[in-house]
């Protein structure tokens, strides 16, 4: 092969390409991981709040639900950090912000269950 400047021209050109694809790739690949991880920072820790309030019947710290402590205390430390860490965990509150709603809601959908199958007030 002759070394011509079109030839180099052409030859840096595929680099260019070539690695502007690996960087898409890399990005790609990149923003995946992190949904993958998000997702599971939410559930797990929905999950386990959710063992801890069945096994201790909803358990209170200074009167406030432990899920929903957690859940608006991880978030302010991850305003406080506003980094990776933060970024975990603001998913850390996610979950257990979801722990508290889930179990609000199967109360109240529990007692509006009660209220339609009881006779009516005379």
């Amino acid at each position: 092969m002759q070394l011509s400047l079109r030839n180099l021209e052409s030859l840096e050109s595929k680099y260019v390409g070539m690695k502007n694809k690996v960087k898409r790739i890399q990005e790609t690949a990149e923003e995946t991981v992190m949904t993958v991880v998000r997702s599971a920072e939410v559930q797990g820790t929905a999950f386990a709040l959710g063992v801890i309030n069945g096994r201790w019947s909803r358990p209170e710290l200074l009167g406030v639900p432990v899920d929903l402590g957690i859940g608006l205390g991880a978030h302010v430390l991850g305003f406080a950090l506003e980094d990776v860490a933060g970024t975990h965990l603001h998913n850390i509150a996610d979950g257990a912000l979801a722990s508290y709603l889930s179990s609000l809601g199967v109360g109240i959908g529990n007692k509006m269950l009660q209220e339609s199958t009881s006779p009516p007030a005379k």
